[in-house]
């Protein structure tokens, strides 16, 4: 009896550390996540006007963001580009590579531009800007897209960028993460909105943003619920562990354009 009571503690007790690691792996990879995407968040719009526009597209792209290319959309026609534009619930696309680079369908992604500052920016072991990708910017600004993907061999969510430094495709940066919730607050608003409700010249009203992430981890013994980004309860299926990590930032640069 003893014996027997002993091998069930053993087993609660080893599901539960098993609970605790997974737990701890999925918050190391969404704390990560936030951290680089908050970092590009914060540099939107530096300086206040860019240094010289960038060429108009030759597509036009759906108003408002929403069904939009995630990761190619073209520049809105303007003397100075966005800093930041967004597509909800991203779908799949084609990269240039001409690889499949799937995007999570309940994922959003989003742009940012930035000026290519060497002093204010990252910059290569040469001293000169880089993207997202370690990638040296040979232009005055900075693009970086952020969304989640996967790749078609392993179907393993990760956050991808893709950066303005070389014409490839994007790749990915954190393993685990399956979903990226964005919205944004435009200035005097009460409460924030997502992409698809966003009129072209409002995204230059942009004055925050919420950033969420779910991460997940290995599957644990016993399937554990979780809070998604929205704030519900969810009991996942396949038994992994996962978390959502939210912030928000302030896109100061914007702000200051905005509230002038």
């Amino acid at each position: 009896m003893v014996a027997l009571a002993l091998i069930a503690l053993y087993g609660v007790l080893s599901g539960a550390a098993d609970r605790i690691d997974g737990m701890a792996r999925a918050a190391a990879a969404g704390e990560q996540a936030l951290e680089i995407i908050v970092a590009h968040a914060r540099l939107a719009g530096m300086p206040q006007l860019f240094p010289l526009p960038l060429p108009e597209a030759d597509e036009e792209r759906e108003p408002g963001g929403g069904s939009g290319d995630p990761v190619n959309e073209p520049i809105v026609h303007s003397s100075v580009p966005l800093s930041i534009f967004g597509c909800d619930r991203a779908t799949s696309r084609h990269d240039q590579g001409g690889q499949r680079a799937t995007v999570k369908r309940d994922s959003d992604s989003v742009t940012f531009r930035y000026a290519a500052d060497a002093i204010a920016t990252w910059t290569s072991k040469h001293g000169r800007p880089i993207d997202c990708l370690g990638q040296n910017v040979a232009g005055d600004t900075v693009v970086v897209r952020f969304h989640v993907g996967s790749q078609s061999a392993t179907d393993a969510p990760e956050l991808y960028c893709r950066g303005n430094g070389h014409n490839g495709p994007p790749q990915p940066l954190v393993g685990g993460i399956e979903q990226l919730r964005l919205s944004y607050w435009l200035v005097g608003a009460d409460a924030p909105v997502r992409a698809s409700s966003i009129s072209d010249s409002d995204w230059r009203r942009v004055t925050a943003i919420d950033i969420c992430v779910v991460a997940r981890g290995p599957a644990a013994v016993r399937p554990m619920a979780y809070l998604d980004c929205d704030g519900n309860s969810v009991l996942p299926g396949d038994r992994r562990v996962r978390i959502a990590l939210a912030r928000r930032v302030a896109i100061r640069n914007i702000a200051r354009e905005a509230a002038g």
